[in-house]
């Protein structure tokens, strides 16, 4: 089997105790969260992800519930939540959310560490009164997830508040402690050794976060060529947070998750992928509607719209950027991936 298949890439599945000082052996079976065994020497099993021969990966999709329904209306059922809602007073909204109220959609849930940081209390109270928030933040978080029970999603996020790989294991290691499999986050701020600790214990799924080098493409690149490098050879699954560029299509994920069809659609503009994975970005607002070209139109037209409404109506362009997104994934199916990951 060629190991850069998606077919080499072990699907998620056992879940390591972070407590235990031995690591998994990297061999043994283990059982996923839909009670599913998979051995990582004989490749993916029947996993609730990404089918075996389909190189694209799983995209999660941010949004709010209307929009989650006009997605699903253009044929995509995954969606990314956020406890964050929660904590904010707004778990109704996730519970009436597609998301979590479908049973034939698919979800993972963000832990919302990000969102506590920044627009909860960066700047706003000592990192003293943080630190004390962080504790009852979590032991919140916890609690609602195993009420409302791990296996309605895919998988959880750990809390990883700080871009410190040392406090996200602790903070990992912390909600294992209170009852949860969460799923690790490596930033890339420090040493590779700490992804290196998450494999050695079995994690078979790490989350890769790009806050680090969002000033740095190259930067990021190379940090992206390190770590599936690594992670192909130990055959472990990598989720791209935040993952919309070019890189989303360059690299072998097993899933990602972004904002970007419902965010760009929301300012006016209409989204398509050429072959190569190259995004296209078209301004359909009212001053620009004389620079769309005649094979946009075409475009389209293919979708039964018409540029009148797509220029007038936000849900219209939603659905558009959806079918556009939807499109070019299933014409990747069969395709090998256009970056070399393993050398």
């Amino acid at each position: 089997m060629n190991p850069r298949s998606p077919k080499a890439i072990s699907p998620p599945g056992g879940y390591p105790d972070m407590g235990k000082e031995a690591p998994a052996q990297p061999g043994g079976s283990h059982r996923a969260g839909n009670g599913v065994l998979w051995d990582r020497k004989k490749g993916p099993a029947d996993w609730c992800g990404r089918k075996p021969d389909d190189p694209s990966p799983i995209v999660y999709h941010g949004c709010h519930k209307t929009d989650a329904e006009t997605l699903l209306s253009a044929g995509i059922n995954s969606y990314c939540l956020s406890y964050y809602n929660v904590e904010c007073g707004q778990e109704n909204y996730i519970l009436s959310h597609p998301g979590f109220s479908n049973p034939e959609c698919r979800t993972f849930l963000d832990s919302g560490a990000f969102s506590f940081l920044v627009l909860g209390y960066q700047g706003k109270v000592s990192e003293q009164d943080i630190e004390k928030k962080v504790d009852a933040y979590i032991r919140n978080y916890s609690t609602w997830v195993r009420k409302h029970g791990e296996a309605r999603f895919d998988f959880h996020i750990t809390f990883d508040y700080r871009v410190s790989a040392p406090v996200t294991f602790k903070m990992t290691k912390r909600l294992q402690e209170l009852g949860l499999r969460p799923t690790p986050v490596y930033h890339g701020d420090s040493s590779i050794s700490w992804l290196m600790k998450y494999i050695d214990l079995g994690f078979p799924l790490i989350c890769l976060a790009k806050r680090f080098f969002l000033n740095d493409h190259s930067g990021l690149l190379h940090f992206y060529d390190q770590v599936f490098n690594i992670c192909e050879k130990h055959r472990v699954a990598l989720h791209g947070l935040a993952c919309t560029g070019r890189e989303a299509w360059s690299y072998p994920w097993w899933s990602i998750d972004s904002t970007k069809l419902v965010k760009n659609a929301g300012m006016g503009i209409l989204l398509y992928w050429d072959h190569r994975g190259i995004l296209k970005i078209v301004s359909v607002s009212k001053s620009d509607k004389g620079t769309v070209g005649e094979e946009f139109l075409n475009l389209i037209k293919s979708t039964n719209l018409t540029l009148k409404e797509l220029a007038e109506e936000r849900t219209k362009r939603v659905f558009f950027n959806a079918i556009m997104l939807k499109r070019f994934l299933d014409s990747r199916k069969a395709k090998t991936w256009t970056k070399k990951t393993l050398f």
